[in-house]
């Protein structure tokens, strides 16, 4: 079976810039092989495109490397309001890279399960999840936290 890699998010990415006034509202590319590189392309892609409303990344290989990126995207993307990252290692110090851009972004909901976050990262998140004005559903199962 072949799976969409790092080379097809960044042809994804490239279409997300060009199509950023466009009608796709939902991106799923759960269960893939996108890896970080593919993630940082897809969340430098989504500081310029205001349509996407749900992203789906699920079990794609995200390590700690891409939290940054993706922090910075949600901080300056208005339209996401659905993230799922679930079932990816991040880590704790991706998760708090991440945490940094929630209060801005307008997600409803994130999905964070199993990301091996451990305390570190759910620290940082029950920080700023206090000053989100959107986030309406928050899924951390699957982590050893406490």
């Amino acid at each position: 079976v072949r799976k969409v890699t790092a080379a097809g998010a960044s042809g994804l990415a490239h279409a997300l810039r060009v199509n950023s006034g466009g009608l796709l509202a939902a991106l799923s590319l759960s269960h893939n092989d996108v890896g970080s590189a593919g993630a940082r392309l897809l969340a430098s892609a989504l500081q310029e495109n205001f349509t996407l409303r749900t992203l789906l990344l699920r079990d794609n290989g995200l390590g700690p490397d891409c939290g940054e990126a993706l922090a910075k995207a949600l901080a300056h993307n208005r339209s996401l309001t659905s993230l799922d990252l679930g079932l990816n290692p991040l880590g704790p110090a991706a998760v708090a890279a991440l945490a940094a851009g929630l209060p801005a972004s307008s997600l409803r909901e994130l999905r964070l399960d199993q990301v091996a976050m451990e305390d570190e990262g759910a620290m940082a998140l029950g920080k700023a999840v206090s000053f989100c004005r959107t986030l309406q559903r928050l899924d951390l199962a699957g982590n050893r936290i406490g």
